[in-house]
Parts: structure tokens; sequence; C-alpha cells
């Protein structure tokens, strides 16, 4: 794919590998995942509950905790910051954040 524009600004290796686990060829690739439809593929996104269930898929193979059953955990926690702190709201958000990640609600980037 060399120095043309894509429409995914990812590593090639990266694109390469989700071509392996979709059957498809490493050309397609970003037009596969952005849902354009062309003679390489019909377009992931085109069925709308395919990236639900791959990120549910990746949740579960990290092991994090799904937000929705640990949200009030993490209002609690800012609640109580709040009312013991004189931090403001990136203070608050960082703490969120390190919490989160601390709780295996949040994971870092591979980067």
């Amino acid at each position: 794919m060399g120095g043309e524009a894509r429409p995914l600004n990812v590593l090639e290796e990266v694109l390469e590998f989700v071509a392996e686990q979709l059957g498809i060829h490493a050309v397609c690739a970003p037009e596969y995942l952005i849902g354009i439809h062309t003679v390489c593929a019909p377009g992931y996104l085109s069925r709308p509950k395919t990236a639900y269930e791959h990120a549910w898929e990746i949740r579960d193979l990290l092991e994090l905790a799904e937000f929705s059953k640990r949200e009030q955990e993490v209002r609690d926690y800012l609640a109580a910051r709040v009312w013991s702190t004189i931090e403001g709201p990136w203070a608050l958000f960082d703490r969120a954040v390190v919490h989160m990640l601390r709780e295996g609600i949040l994971r870092t980037s591979p980067r």
C-alpha cells in the first residue's frame, strides 16, 4: 500500500493481520473495515452489530469489566473525591481513569 492515501491510518501489519483474520486480501482490508462496498468485500460496518460484538469479544478476552455494570462504582468514587478534595475537573477525570485502570474497567492502549 506504500505511500498512497489509505482510508485507515493504521500500520500495514495491522491491516495484514485483520485481513488474515477476515480471510480477505490485505489490499481490501481498509475498504472492508470502513464499510465501502467494492469488489473486495461487502463491508465490515455494513452490519452495525458486528463492531459491538467484536468489542465485547475483546473485553471478555482481556477480562475487562463491563462499564455499565461498574458505572455506579466509578460515580461513587468520583463523588467521594469531589466532596473530600479541591481537585478540578481535569484532575478528577485523571483520577477516574487511574481508578478504572486499576480496577480492570479500562485498559491502556498498547502503543
